[in-house]
């Protein structure tokens, strides 16, 4: 179990990291933002993640274009549906897959680009 936790998170900051190395005025701007708000402090607090809103938004960006699983949970429909035109029959085994959805060109514009600046500024 524990091994799971940390193969998924390290994994995850290895993306984000070739991404940063890929662009870096990016990297610049968050190594700017870690000095602003880290200073000369050895310590992280609590405090000074949250002041960190630039850093979210290349974590949320890295999770968005290489999810950590690469499928969710199965679940299981108790009826009968229909989802847009495909039918879905009672007890049928239902995957759904992160990486299609968010790289759907219907929601996000250049799907594969890792754009930190307009995705996720605002949330």
């Amino acid at each position: 179990m524990f091994l799971g936790g940390t193969e998924t998170t390290s994994t995850t900051i290895e993306w984000a990291m070739a991404e940063l190395v890929k662009n870096p005025k990016i990297m610049k701007k968050a190594q700017d933002e870690v000095r602003k708000v880290v200073g000369t402090k050895l310590i992280v607090h609590k405090i000074g993640i949250h002041q960190m809103e630039y850093l979210k938004c290349i974590i949320k960006e890295t999770l968005r274009l290489y999810p950590s699983i690469p499928m969710y949970i199965p679940r299981v429909s108790y009826t009968c549906t229909k989802v847009n035109t495909y039918d879905i029959h009672a007890n049928t085994t239902v995957l759904i897959n992160p990486w299609k959805i968010q790289r759907n060109f219907k929601v996000w514009d250049n799907t594969d680009d890792f754009n930190i600046s307009e995705r996720f500024s605002n949330n």
